[in-house]
């Protein structure tokens, strides 16, 4: 029999005891996302086991967009940038061989995919034709950040692959483009 539908994968019962107050939240929230508590409650856990237990060690903290845009206009573009080619480079290197062991490219679209949806830098959408890659991210924190996010991802990819990506920067999005060799 032919299978169309996404792939299963084996589960386990697992009970564990919540307060009354916590299962009154999960049934709120559930309901409010149009979802049942158990896949809340999954969700909960792949942000964990993707995100959290390693995000803490190395000390990413949460930080609002109303906090953020002030201190990036108050930065000078120039130090903002030579703060992304730095990390870009070696923060990446560091979080994907701590995260999946090996940098690849395979690896590095993971990390981008990560740190875009539970760290907050940007929405992500990633297209793939052949060996041609499109990777678009879109903010709302004006131009110092596409300049930072535009220069993290190019040293992301040059110091880490060897990949020489071409950028289209907006005031709010930063479309790459490159080939995987």
């Amino acid at each position: 029999m032919e299978s169309h539908g996404p792939r299963k994968r084996k589960t386990v019962l697992r009970v564990s005891r919540i307060t009354e107050d916590m299962d009154r939240l999960l049934l709120k929230d559930a309901e409010e996302k149009g979802t049942s508590v158990n896949a809340l409650i999954n969700s909960i856990f792949t942000r964990y086991a993707e995100w959290d237990r390693y995000a803490g060690r190395f000390g990413y903290v949460s930080i609002g967009k109303d906090l953020l845009m002030p201190i990036l206009a108050a930065t000078d573009e120039k130090k903002l940038v030579e703060i992304a080619d730095k990390l870009g480079g070696e923060l990446t290197r560091e979080f994907i061989l701590f995260w999946f062991k090996r940098v690849s490219l395979e690896t590095f679209l993971a990390y981008v995919s990560l740190v875009c949806r539970y760290g907050g830098i940007a929405k992500y959408e990633m297209e793939v034709t052949g060996k041609e890659y499109t990777i678009t991210t879109i903010h709302e924190l004006g131009m110092p950040w596409s300049s930072f996010l535009e220069h993290f991802i190019d040293h992301g990819l040059r110091d880490n692959l060897g990949i020489q990506a071409h950028f289209d920067v907006s005031r709010n999005s930063v479309v790459s483009r490159f080939a995987a060799p």
